[in-house]
């Protein structure tokens, strides 16, 4: 065994590497000789991959990143995005390995992540796979990834500086998976001949049985056609040219060729059967395959899921529709992800929790695959819903899981105390167990239309009889009432966590200044009250019946909470909808008073009156709602935001903090 508890082999003789000393690894002869940086081994032709940073500096980095701050570093050294894409989602997001749902159950023993970046997917790889080697020939990535696996305290991920020489540093026969994202885990060449050669490299390691993973771009998707730049020539239409004429063109206008070629299924597919793939199951990953949201199946083994209906008029709605289903097309589809078998095929982890879930509750006709979209909050990494009767939450990490497991909280909650009392529609909670080791819940789905993508003509009307629920709610009453200093003094820790967020000294100043106040508002008149803690326009069904208002996504929910932050919320999504205003524009306008429709006054005066409040409750209210919608997210993977956080906090700062300080000066 190696130096980090996985065998590494020389890619030139074959021979396994052992450490010669604490930064060294070599072969038995002592010929060849392979430096250990950081913690990781490189093993690699030479540094003409390392665009990041000078070694120094990243010594510096990766050292920060032990500190609470470690994004902050990671900001002031690489900026906010990479590659083009955001930071937030390379490094924090555990979700962008969704896609492992539809390897087979025996690809989760020891996995090879080849060109792994910095690492978000090998990360969300350690929670679901036994084992997971992560490789990159950049030096920086590498470091970086695996100052993040030290950080989440993950002994089985190893990382390695690898993967750009023509034999891979590792023995035959070692792994049950590859993993392959992306067309740049070959190298100088973006010839069909090597990709076709890494593929039988990436086929050499892999035990008998084994699986391939591709995510990659569709030279034939509908961006494409619409002229959507190439991601790798940055030319627009360049998918239709000849090869040879769009090497040229590219090498001509953009001053160098294409560092890869995407492919069509057709010849995605030949690749892998020349290298020895003998099946290959495709998906389509929409919007992309770095940023996923949904998952479609477009092989016909098993039959798709039915599509959602939404009854939306005009030319508009039916072009977006029509769009939406050219993307789940195998000839249209913008990105594949593509599960490639080296003998039979086997059905997906997916496929068999679905199979074994239809013979759970007994569910009448054919086995289909279930819709899988991926959750926009914390309250579930991926959720599938099997036909029109059953919703499942399956996570991905432990805010996932913790997410998961209040939301079923939350519906057991409902159902004991709130169906009963109110006029309201609540999913029934059916199951909270585990599949292969793997929590997931599974709760009724309710039917309805979504109250936010209502037709603008009934959404008032939906929207009285939300509001009319949550006085209801509001109105219950609270068993043991918790410490409201407490709570406030809770609420003031967060906006302390969040002065890390502050650039310079001037908003340093500001944002410490704030805190102080903020812990001087008297907050004991804003009654508490059960909430939903979510009480959005987009968790709520509406229908055609007198079963009330469906309210799901309760994981949130709090039986103790300021009677003003589901109204806060409720108000903010009424005006981004009617006004088309971001969150952050519509908060700001109703702390300046403005903005208002006939709708939220008449909500506001009915709700002030209902809940006795006292003059001045908007700014304590104000207070505690910008806490559990923003700076409560300190410390979380929203700090690699910077975008975010300037638009929902710093901006927003200066208003609060005058806002504050008005109220206190009032009251003297």
């Amino acid at each position: 065994m190696s130096l980090l508890g996985h065998r590494l082999v020389c890619p030139h003789t074959g021979q396994s590497l052992a450490p010669l000393s604490d930064d060294t690894l070599a072969t038995s002869d002592g010929l060849r000789k392979y430096p250990v940086r950081l913690g990781v081994p490189i093993v690699r032709k030479g540094n003409t991959h390392d665009d990041g940073l000078p070694f120094n500096d990243l010594e510096t980095l990766v050292a920060r990143m032990q500190d609470p701050d470690w994004s902050i570093a990671i900001i002031d050294q690489m900026g906010t995005h990479i590659k083009r894409l955001p930071l937030r989602s390379i490094l924090a997001s555990d979700t962008m390995a969704t896609w492992q749902v539809l390897l087979p159950r025996s690809a989760r023993g020891r996995v090879l992540y080849i060109s792994a970046l910095l690492g978000s997917e090998a990360v969300a790889l350690g929670h679901w796979c036994r084992e997971v080697v992560a490789c990159d020939a950049n030096l920086t990535h590498a470091a970086l990834l695996a100052a993040r696996v030290r950080q989440k305290h993950l002994d089985n991920v190893h990382v390695v500086c690898a993967g750009d020489t023509d034999t891979l540093p590792f023995p035959d026969g070692e792994f049950d998976s590859v993993i392959l994202n992306g067309l740049d885990w070959f190298r100088d060449e973006p010839d069909l001949a090597a990709q076709t050669a890494f593929l039988c490299e990436a086929r050499r390691v892999l035990k008998p049985g084994g699986h391939v993973w591709l995510g990659v771009e569709n030279r034939w998707g509908l961006s494409s056609w619409i002229g959507k730049p190439d991601h790798y020539a940055a030319m627009a239409f360049f998918s239709f040219l000849p090869r040879s004429l769009g090497d040229w063109l590219a090498e001509r206008c953009r001053g160098r060729r294409p560092r890869a070629h995407a492919r069509g299924a057709a010849g995605y597919r030949r690749m892998l059967g020349d290298a020895g793939f003998t099946t290959a199951r495709f998906h389509a990953l929409l919007p992309h395959f770095r940023s996923i949201s949904e998952l479609v199946p477009l092989d016909r083994l098993m039959l798709p899921a039915r599509a959602a209906s939404h009854r939306s008029p005009g030319l508009r709605a039916k072009a977006s529709r029509g769009r939406a289903r050219l993307k789940r097309t195998r000839c249209l589809a913008p990105t594949f992800g593509i599960a490639a078998h080296t003998e039979r095929s086997e059905e997906s982890w997916i496929e068999a929790l679905t199979c074994s879930l239809h013979q759970e509750f007994e569910i009448d006709g054919p086995v289909r695959f279930p819709q899988l979209t991926l959750s926009g909050a914390a309250s579930a990494g991926l959720i599938l819903f099997l036909g029109d009767a059953f919703v499942l939450r399956l996570p991905f990490d432990l805010d996932n899981a913790d997410g998961v497991q209040r939301n079923y909280l939350g519906l057991e909650m409902a159902r004991d105390r709130l169906r009963s009392a109110l006029q309201i529609n609540t999913p029934e909670p059916l199951m909270n167990t585990e599949f292969d080791g793997v929590p997931f819940t599974v709760e009724e789905r309710i039917p309805g239309v979504l109250l936010s993508r209502l037709d603008p003509s009934r959404r008032p009307t939906e929207a009285d009889r939300a509001f009319e629920l949550l006085l209801a709610m509001q109105a219950l009453s609270v068993e043991r009432p918790p410490d409201q200093t407490a709570l406030w003094r809770d609420t003031v820790a967060t906006f302390e966590r969040a002065t890390v967020w502050a650039i310079d000294a001037e908003e340093r100043k500001l944002a410490a200044d704030f805190v102080a106040m903020a812990a001087d508002l008297d907050a004991s008149s804003i009654p508490l009250c059960l909430s939903h803690g979510d009480f959005h326009w987009r968790n709520m069904l509406v229908n055609d019946t007198d079963c009330g208002i469906g309210l799901f996504d309760w994981d949130r929910w709090s039986l103790a909470a300021p009677a003003t932050h589901d109204f806060l919320h409720f108000v903010m999504i009424h005006r981004k909808l009617c006004g088309q205003l971001s969150w952050a524009t519509a908060f700001s306008d109703w702390i300046a008073g403005a903005g208002a429709n006939e709708q939220e006054l008449r909500w506001t005066e009915r709700f002030t009156e209902r809940a006795g409040l006292v003059p001045g409750w908007r700014t304590p209210a104000a207070t505690h709602y910008w806490s559990r919608n923003i700076t409560e997210k300190a410390g979380t993977d929203y700090d690699l935001n910077r975008s975010w956080i300037r638009e929902n906090f710093l901006d927003l700062l200066p208003r609060m903090h005058d806002l504050v300080r008005a109220a206190l000066n009032a009251t003297g």
